[in-house]
């Protein structure tokens, strides 16, 4: 039986707090982003790991494969509830980027096992960022957003994000 979610209407007060806090999470996630699964991650698995492109590109791949979760986990945010499932992903984020900051050659001495436990954090990563955290994102942004101001919002919410994530690659690069 499908149960239809509700949409909740906030007072516009809660409704800027959050758009404030969404901005904040937005801008928080490109950068982490950034370091744990873009550009700088893949220079450090080759560079420093000492994996193959090829080995690198086959993890992205799979790793992009769990942005399809989001039409399996509608019933887990229903359960759980947004925010918490949101949070649950941010919490899982943060645990999963502590083995990668400790990876080196040097940890295994098996490459194929080095290979297959910094592939297994990258793809439980994009997991739990783009299959949990999406499953929830879009919906959370329609309760803090009216039709009427929604466009402002992601316009000034791209702004920050593109704006962060430039300088925070200038800076790293």
């Amino acid at each position: 039986m499908h149960i239809p979610e509700q949409t909740v209407i906030f007072p516009p007060n809660e409704r800027r707090t959050g758009q404030a806090y969404a901005i904040l999470t937005n801008l928080g996630t490109s950068c982490a982003q950034t370091i744990i699964a873009g550009p700088i991650m893949m220079l450090y698995a080759t560079h420093v790991l000492g994996l193959s492109g090829a080995a690198v590109g086959a993890i992205l791949a799979v790793s992009s494969l769990t942005a399809t979760l989001p039409f399996f986990l509608s019933s887990l945010a229903r359960r759980m509830g947004k925010a918490k499932l949101l949070a649950w992903s941010f919490i899982l984020r943060i645990a999963l980027s502590v083995p990668l900051f400790l990876l080196d050659r040097t940890t295994f001495s098996d490459p194929e096992t080095l290979l297959w436990v910094f592939g297994g954090v990258m793809v439980a990563y994009s997991l739990a960022g783009s299959g949990i955290g999406s499953t929830v994102w879009q919906p959370l942004m329609r309760d803090i957003t009216t039709p009427e101001d929604r466009g402002r919002f992601f316009a000034r919410m791209r702004m920050y994000f593109y704006g962060a994530a430039m300088l925070f690659l200038a800076v790293t690069i």
